[in-house]
C-alpha cells in the first residue's frame, strides 16, 4: 500500500495515530528582534483532515515604535498582519495587500 502524502511520513503517522503535535521555538536576535515560531499539525485524529499551521511572530522597534509582525501559513496560504504600537497597520494574504486594513502614514 502506498502511504505517500503531501506532508510526508511524519504527519501521516501522527494523523493515523490521532496525535496533534505543537512545537514552539523562540529566537532573540542581536538587534532586539524577538521571534516565535509555532508548528501544529491541525485536525489530527483518525478520520480527521490532516494539514499544518505554521505561525511566526516577530517584534522589533522602528523609529521608536514597537512593530509586531504575525505570520501564519496554513495549507499553503500565508497571512501576514503588521501591528504598530498594538494597532493593526496592514494585512497581506499571499503577499497581496488587503483593502480596508492598511493605515495611511499621512
Amino acid at each position: 500500500r502506498d502511504i505517500r502524502c503531501k506532508g510526508g511520513f511524519g504527519p501521516w503517522l501522527l494523523d493515523k495515530m490521532g496525535v496533534q503535535l505543537t512545537v514552539t521555538t523562540y529566537k532573540s536576535d542581536a538587534d532586539g528582534t524577538v521571534s516565535a515560531s509555532t508548528y501544529t499539525n491541525t485536525e489530527g485524529g483518525k478520520g480527521g483532515r490532516s494539514g499544518y499551521t505554521d505561525r511566526r511572530t516577530r517584534t522589533y522597534t522602528r523609529y521608536g515604535k514597537r512593530v509586531t509582525v504575525k505570520s501564519m501559513e496554513r495549507n499553503g496560504n500565508k497571512i501576514e498582519d503588521t501591528y504598530v504600537e498594538g494597532t493593526l497597520f496592514e494585512r497581506r494574504v499571499n503577499g497581496v495587500l488587503e483593502e480596508g486594513y492598511a493605515v495611511s502614514n499621512e
